[in-house]
């Protein structure tokens, strides 16, 4: 990320910036606009934004800033960042524009959804999604952390995802992170023949399912 980003109509960055600091942010996002098209090329950034105000309608706002402290505590410089400095890194990486959409999760873009909700509302949501999709080639992709029930010391992201589950737990009715074999048990129970798992150099796994 910081030599080279193959050329590409648009980047994706879920949760990569948050675990960088600004100096290293800005490296990366021109690095970013190096690949892309200058017409209409794009950066789509999946990350925290948090509410320098102390907005009382942002449910996520303990989330968010217990996840901040998670990064001051595990990265070197990373962090999460408000509106403003957002702002600082991309322009200072020689963007223009860019626009912010805040969705019903912790992050500003679609993630991290079935941790939030129990098993039973899990099995629910993946029973409409394998409805929504095409019996031949479709496919559910979930990113998503997988708890190692086996302490392996391998996994640098094991606190983390461990005090995630923990605000999970605190801060959610029924949510949960969840290991291997209860994945499992919700992914069938929906009715899903078989699934991948791949680990990534990230919190979380890219669970990829199939009818």
């Amino acid at each position: 990320m910081f030599s080279s980003i193959p050329k590409a109509d648009a980047v994706f960055l879920k949760w990569i910036l948050h675990a960088w600091g600004d100096k290293e942010s800005i490296k990366i996002l021109r690095k970013c606009r190096e690949a892309i098209p200058k017409e209409n090329g794009r950066v789509i950034i999946v990350d925290a934004v948090i509410d320098e105000f102390g907005n009382n309608e942002d449910r996520f706002k303990d989330v968010k800033l217990m996840i901040d402290m998670v990064m001051m505590a595990q990265t070197t410089t990373g962090k999460e960042r408000t509106l403003k400095e957002w702002d600082y890194v991309i322009k200072e990486a020689g963007f223009s524009r860019y626009t912010v959409k805040s969705i019903h999760a912790m992050q500003s873009v679609i993630m991290w959804i079935l941790h939030a909700w129990g098993d039973k509302e899990s099995i629910k949501i993946l029973r409409k999604c394998r409805e929504a999709i095409p019996k031949e080639n479709g496919r559910v992709i979930i990113v998503d952390a997988v708890i190692d029930e086996f302490g392996n010391n391998e996994d640098r992201f094991k606190d983390v995802k461990l005090m995630i589950d923990m605000v999970m737990m605190a801060q959610t009715t029924t949510g949960k992170e969840r290991t291997l074999k209860e994945w499992d048990y919700v992914i069938k129970e929906a009715g899903f023949s078989r699934y991948t798992v791949k680990s990534i150099h990230a919190m979380q796994s890219v669970i990829m399912v199939f009818p």
